[in-house]
This record gives C-alpha cells, structure tokens and sequence, in this order.
C-alpha cells in the first residue's frame, strides 16, 4: 500500500511539475552581447548583436519601452520579440527587427 501511495504522489508532483504555466509573454529568449562599433558607410553597421538559439543577429535600434539602453551590462539575458527583415539582402540577411525586448 505504500509503494502505491509514493507512486502517486510522485506521479502527482510530476503533473504539477510538467503542467507549471510559462510566465514568459514573449516569443524568444536572447543574449544582448554588445554594440556593432565597425564603422562603414553602409546601412549593414552599428546597433547591437543579439544572440538568439545560438545565432548572433543585429539590430539596429531596441526598443526603449522595457529596457534602459543607455546602462547595458553586457552580455545581457533579455526576452524579446523579433523578426528578420528580409528587405535588406545585401548584409547577409542577419538583420533583425527588435518589436518588443524586456530585461530577464
């Protein structure tokens, strides 16, 4: 009779574990690790590298709505919402649009 309670408890703690809700509202989970300092007359330059499923992408502005760009720390864990932007082939394509970042 005990073994069959401990099995149940257990298997209660498991579904209270697996079934816990996720208190993230956005999208992805990133790294902010530093700013684009190169230099160059194209708009492939400047803005910051973001680290996302371990792809570095850059963007050009952050939103300021959540996060105080002017005291990053870096490397810094942010959440964010985020898509590629596909009009702008010449820089390799790893640009994105920041639509919503907040600090972890």
């Amino acid at each position: 009779m005990r073994k069959i309670l401990y099995l149940l408890s257990f298997f209660v703690l498991l579904c209270v574990a697996a079934c816990e809700e996720d208190d993230n509202p956005y999208e992805s989970e990133g790294i902010i690790t530093g700013l684009d300092m190169r230099l160059c007359p194209s708009p492939c330059c400047g803005g910051f590298f973001i680290e996302i499923e371990g792809v570095t992408y850059l963007a050009s502005e952050l939103p300021q709505d959540n996060l105080d760009i002017t005291n990053i720390t870096y490397p810094l864990p942010v959440y964010l919402d985020w898509e590629i932007i596909n009009d702008n082939f010449e820089c390799g394509g790893d640009r994105i649009l920041v639509i919503a970042i907040e600090a972890q």
